[in-house]
């Protein structure tokens, strides 16, 4: 079912749908199980990886003896949701506050910037080119 981090959508079952309009088989995950299974695939059948990425989010997979893990809630290896010191008090995508994903997500990061700096950064990609060319608080 689709994440949190398109609000509105948590808990959409996608493959039921999908299936109802197209008649096929569909298999639905998320991008980051996704490319852990694709790292998965070139390593050995008993292989332990544990995959993170960070973008709009702070996501994380992990596999154990070759197979990802997806737990009872759908979210093993996630890493977003973990409770930070750093992040007391800050709300998360989720809702609740003191996530990891509060402070260390794209959309988070900049937004530090912006209170730190009074300056408008529309991305992160806006921060990193700013810390590029020196900018100390970038």
């Amino acid at each position: 079912s689709a994440t949190d981090t398109i609000r509105g959508w948590a808990g959409t079952a996608l493959g039921p749908g999908l299936t109802a309009r197209t008649g096929l088989p569909v298999a639905c995950d998320n991008d980051v199980r996704a490319a852990a299974a694709t790292e998965l695939a070139t390593l050995s059948d008993d292989a332990v990886l544990l995959y993170a990425a960070v973008g709009t989010g702070v996501g994380g997979a992990v596999a154990v003896s070759g197979r990802l893990l997806h737990g009872t809630a759908g979210v093993a290896g996630h890493l977003g949701h973990l409770p930070s010191p750093e992040a007391e008090g800050l709300p998360c995508t989720c809702g609740a506050t003191g996530h990891l994903e509060a402070i260390a997500a794209g959309p988070a990061i900049t937004a530090y910037y912006r209170r730190i700096s009074g300056e408008s950064a529309d991305s992160l990609h806006t921060v990193a080119e700013r810390a590029a060319r020196g900018d100390g608080l970038a």
